[in-house]
């Protein structure tokens, strides 16, 4: 992360996919069945992702997890366990206008981390959205997730998020 800022051609940013399953027993087997999907709220149009925000300079991927989780959703760190932290990196050099203006020349690295909520802590509405960051948020299936992203965000970020749910499906819950 640091030579990232010291280049400063990538902003890095971290994704997190935030994942949950029916009922205790597949959580304590690491079960995923579900995915959280939020609904930007800085655009008109309608953008799906997986949560994410910039990790700040001298910031530990564990850090911004349980910060932009606090800031956007609203969540604790009890609520949530972070999983995986980095599982997928990737520089991609679209939206760099947006970069540029938080100093950065190229354009955005995407830093994924899965966490997963246990089936009490996963009611969305015991969260409180940031309604700057996120107008709403859904649990949904794998197959959902790819298909809303396709339909509602660039080919190119689409991509990079079925990829990350695809390693996700491959890898059980040892850490990477």
């Amino acid at each position: 992360l640091e030579s990232l800022y010291a280049k400063q051609e990538y902003r890095p940013v971290g994704v997190f996919i935030l994942t949950c399953c029916a009922n205790s027993e597949e959580y304590d087997n690491g079960h995923i069945d579900r995915y959280l999907i939020v609904r930007s709220a800085k655009t008109d149009r309608e953008v799906w992702s997986f949560p994410q925000g910039g990790i700040d300079r001298g910031e530990t991927f564990r850090d911004n997890f349980y910060r932009e989780l606090s800031e956007e959703l609203g969540m604790v760190e009890d609520q949530v366990d972070l999983v995986k932290t980095n599982f997928l990196t990737e520089e991609i050099d679209f939206d760099a206008s947006r970069a540029r203006r938080c100093g950065f020349s190229k354009g955005k690295a995407y830093f994924f981390s899965q966490g997963m909520f246990d089936p009490e802590s996963s009611n969305i509405d015991n969260m409180h959205l940031d309604k700057q960051e996120i107008a709403e948020a859904r649990w949904v299936t794998a197959d959902s997730a790819i298909e809303t992203f396709y339909r509602t965000s660039s080919k190119a970020k689409a991509n990079l998020q079925k990829k990350a749910i695809e390693i996700l499906q491959k890898l059980d819950t040892s850490e990477i």
